[in-house]
């Protein structure tokens, strides 16, 4: 399963494949083979033949673009998911030292006949974050 990182390469080499894609295709239209290549079948067909290049490019530059789109959104939700996992981690930690003071104060009260103030209800355990989709992999430090 691919991980964050993992998106955010596939990103950036598809955002450079698209702008070489645009690079290509404006060297080709650039090249002027229209004043190189005067009248004739040739002159009219090395144009036309670019210029729909041309337009093939720019569509598959656009579905580039909508694929590195994709992974930067997936690379997003496993950030969040990794934030949410680390705010979850503190809560966790605090509530296990709750609990441990609950547990200690529980103790005090049942040992002394109740004469110590009750403890009241153990604390809550924090929820888990919503784990991302199952094509995430999630690495955590």
């Amino acid at each position: 399963m691919p991980t964050k990182a993992d998106f955010e390469a596939a990103a950036e080499k598809l955002r450079t494949a698209a702008q070489q894609v645009g690079d290509l295709t404006a060297a080709a239209e650039g090249a002027g083979a229209s004043d190189i290549l005067r009248g004739g079948s040739l002159g009219r067909q090395v144009p036309e033949r670019i210029s729909a290049a041309a337009v093939s490019a720019q569509s598959c530059k656009s579905s580039i673009l909508d694929v590195e789109a994709i992974c930067l959104e997936r690379a997003g939700l496993i950030a969040d998911y990794e934030q949410q996992l680390a705010v979850y981690d503190v809560a966790y930690s605090r509530y296990q030292s709750q609990m441990y003071q609950y547990w200690r104060d529980y103790d005090s009260w049942y040992y002394s006949g109740g004469e110590m103030p009750h403890p009241g209800s153990p604390p809550w355990a924090p929820p888990k974050p919503t784990p991302p989709p199952s094509w995430a992999d999630v690495r955590l430090p």
